[in-house]
């Protein structure tokens, strides 16, 4: 992407969508040359959620215009098996791509969320799903692999926004910070 021109994007997917706009709105360094014309976020969306949303929706995007899509950590903490997480999102793919022909998609592997911890099945399977979602990158399909530094707690919220209850699932700035380069390489292909 030329330093001069300015890109339209589309958002959605669960509350990380959400906390992007708000965090793309703050206007950080770097984020001068996107213009988000459309953005939604729906908190415990996993992927049948946000298929339904777009098939009720689908005026809301454009096929012209990159989707990035915030997806699967819902998917992963209500314990969907890998095999059912990639056949949903197989379909849900399979249908952006029908309903919005030449539409770009930017998909982001799943972080080691502090919540979870060290836990081995649950890091096996965080890695199954990721593993599965590299598979997708394609001329179409962007898929931003988070960093191994992602599982760092320093990037994620401690607590919830208005209470007291432990977080260490959703990015904070600092993490929005670091994948927005990332974000701006893999539109720039």
């Amino acid at each position: 992407m030329s330093a001069q021109s300015l890109m339209d994007i589309q958002v959605l997917g669960d509350s990380f969508a959400v906390r992007f706009k708000r965090f793309l709105d703050s206007k950080p360094p770097g984020s001068e040359n996107l213009n988000c014309i459309f953005s939604k976020g729906i908190s415990g969306a996993t992927v049948p959620v946000l298929k339904a949303f777009v098939k009720t929706h689908r005026t809301a995007l454009r096929g012209n215009v990159p989707l990035i899509l915030f997806l699967g950590t819902n998917d992963f903490f209500t314990r969907v098996q890998p095999s059912v997480f990639r056949d949903s999102l197989k379909s849900f793919l399979r249908f952006l791509r029908r309903t919005y022909a030449g539409c770009r998609l930017v998909l982001f592997t799943l972080p080691t969320y502090p919540r979870v911890g060290n836990s081995v099945p649950e890091l096996q399977r965080r890695q199954r799903i990721n593993n599965f979602l590299v598979t997708l990158q394609s001329d179409i399909v962007r898929v931003i692999r988070l960093p191994e530094n992602f599982s760092c707690p320093d990037y994620f919220h401690a607590f919830y926004g208005k209470s007291w209850r432990r977080d260490g699932m959703h990015f904070n700035d600092r993490a929005y910070c670091e994948l927005l380069p990332l974000l701006l390489k893999a539109l720039d292909r």
